[in-house]
């Protein structure tokens, strides 16, 4: 292909973006710039790249009808061009997804476009970085899927070459045994090749289209096999799944619709099948309350736990052990959502059943046989403690802090810095945030080892995570400084606290360059309510003539930490960030 990109491929990407950002049909876009819907066919050639030369009528009509400004089509044809480049210098686009790490701006976005990455132009070059290096793997999985296709077809080709042998010597008894091989062979082709469909419409971020040929797929199995359907949706699913947990969208809005339907057999006819799919619906109603929040979140929470403990009762007996431990992990997951998001008078207990499940959960997973499984529920356990050692009362709250520190230490056996350095460095600010929250039942001087050895794990996490590029993770890990630095503050002496409150300040703003409240509000929401404390401190302790400056500074900081933190779905948070809200109201002078 010459450096030359026609350009009927570039203005036929500007369509499908366009229409889809008007929530257009093609066949809606046909009929009022085409003059009729059954025209549908010309915008999916147009789309798809099909026509390299468009007539001019039909340009400018479209760019009219869908606001297409010349400077969008510049912009296009510049990227086009950039996959030239990239083919020039790697041999294929394909090539190029390994050196994703070394890419330019300008290069992401043009491999972003050929995934069809909504926003590719707009979005932060760290975060369209980690999501092309999402959609490599995703594409290497795609590439080996057809190559077993590949081979299925040869074997395909090869017994029916020898069914053809054998009918010449009248071996029927043969031949049919190798036709019977071939049509298994064909059946499981079919099943494949409709997989690779799905991943094909999923690399492109088409989920509804990946949703339609899942359903036709388990439809068509439902003649061969009774819970035919049922299987395919337990394993088809699970793409779909997977691409709504790592990109959004629709794809556990349509789970949730179709997996009830799923269940309607009885569950001994199938237990392993009935159990799976019940934890599975548990773990989209899960992710959806987790995203919706509030009310209607809360409900959603509520039924996974219900799907969960169904699954649950469906591995109960012996056989499924590890099925059942997945299930506990899961149900304790639920409880710690609705814990963590909102708070449910009628479940003032669901951190202690979190617990209870997680710790239920270990009792099948151990660090021998499941060490994966094992450190990521003892992770989950760490955390559970830690939160609800923050709601007791003052009396209780060491115990609940020093098993999250043992939790989390224990995870550390798995997730070393040598095997998987992305997770030792999330443990590692966790168990540091568990080690701060201890050191403030300690005796002062016990008080400054655990902060200092906080804050060495959290500088240490950081340095793996800036070299590993993970914005998000880097970001957490700077919120937690930023928190542990302000604890650090009233344990230094008078001349060393103003330099421990800058750091503070500057690592929990910076923090917000990654952790946003579109993405991560609760914890965008607890660093606004650092930064309200570091405010609190600059009006008590620094310079008197900025205090109001730095009061007025401080109490906005403290309501936009109340505006997630709502008093009717999180009372807990809510209350401190009013205690600092008063605090900074009524900061007294320079002590």
């Amino acid at each position: 292909m010459s450096s030359d990109v026609p350009f009927g491929v570039v203005f036929g990407e500007l369509v499908r973006r366009y229409r889809r950002a008007k929530k257009l049909t093609q066949e809606t876009l046909a009929a009022e710039v085409l003059g009729s819907s059954d025209r549908k066919g010309d915008i999916s050639r147009l789309e798809n790249g099909k026509v390299r030369q468009p007539q001019l009528f039909t340009v400018r009509r479209l760019a009219e009808y869908l606001d297409i400004s010349s400077a969008d089509i510049d912009e296009l044809c510049g990227l086009a061009r950039e996959l030239e480049v990239l083919r020039q210098e790697c041999g294929t686009l394909a090539a190029s997804l390994g050196h994703v790490n070394t890419l330019k701006r300008r290069q992401l976005q043009a491999i972003a476009i050929q995934f069809e990455i909504e926003n590719a132009l707009t979005l932060p070059e760290q975060k369209l970085r980690k999501l092309i290096q999402s959609k490599s793997e995703e594409y290497r999985a795609y590439r080996d899927q057809i190559d077993l296709i590949d081979e299925r077809s040869v074997q395909s080709s090869n017994l029916k070459y020898a069914a053809s042998n054998a009918a010449e010597e009248l071996d029927l008894v043969e031949v049919e045994r190798l036709c019977l091989i071939a049509h298994s062979l064909e059946l499981e082709l079919a099943e494949e090749t409709a997989e690779l469909r799905i991943r094909n419409a999923l690399l492109r971020n088409r989920v509804q289209q990946a949703f339609q040929i899942i359903s036709a797929t388990a439809a068509s199995f439902s003649s061969v096999d009774s819970l035919g359907r049922e299987r395919k949706w337990r394993e088809l699913g699970k793409l779909l799944f997977f691409h709504g947990t790592r990109y959004g969208g629709d794809a556990h809005v349509l789970l949730e619709g179709v997996l009830p339907t799923c269940l309607d057999f009885p569950v001994e006819e199938d237990r392993s099948l009935w159990g799976n799919l019940q934890n599975n619906l548990g773990l989209v109603l899960s992710y959806n309350g987790s995203r919706l929040g509030g009310k209607v979140g809360q409900d959603r929470m509520l039924r996974a736990i219900s799907a969960f403990e169904a699954a649950l009762e469906a591995f109960s007996v012996e056989g499924y052990r590890d099925d059942w431990s997945r299930a506990q992990n899961n149900l304790g997951n639920a409880y710690w959502g609705i814990a963590a998001r909102a708070w449910d008078p009628q479940m003032p207990n669901s951190l202690l059943l979190a617990i209870d499940a997680y710790e239920a959960a270990l009792e099948v997973r151990n660090f021998e046989t499941h060490p994966e499984e094992w450190s990521r529920t003892q992770t989950n356990l760490g955390i559970s403690l830690l939160l609800h050692g923050s709601r007791v009362d003052e009396s209780a709250r060491k115990n609940f802090y020093m098993r999250s520190i043992q939790a989390f230490t224990d995870a550390l056996r798995v997730r070393t810095r040598e095997a998987t350095p992305e997770l030792w460095a999330e443990t590692q600010i966790h168990l540091s945030r568990a080690e701060t929250k201890l050191s403030e039942q300690q005796e002062k001087h016990y008080q400054k080892t655990l902060v200092r050895r906080a804050i060495g794990r959290q500088k240490c996490a950081l340095r793996v995570l800036r070299s590993r590029q993970e914005p998000i993770l880097y970001g957490l890990g700077q919120s937690a400084l930023g928190e542990t630095l302000n604890h650090y503050f009233i344990l230094l002496s008078e001349n060393k606290r103003e330099a421990r409150l800058l750091e503070a300040k500057t690592v929990l703003i910076e923090s917000q360059t990654r952790i946003t409240v579109d993405d991560y509000p609760t914890m965008w929401a607890k660093i606004n309510e650092q930064l309200s404390v570091v405010q609190l401190r600059n009006c008590v302790y620094f310079d008197p003539s900025q205090r109001e400056k730095n009061r007025e500074i401080g109490i906005k900081y403290a309501k936009k930490a109340l505006s997630i933190f709502l008093k009717e779905t999180m009372p807990f948070d809510h209350n401190r960030v009013m205690d600092i809200l008063r605090d900074l109201k009524n900061a007294p002078l320079k002590r």
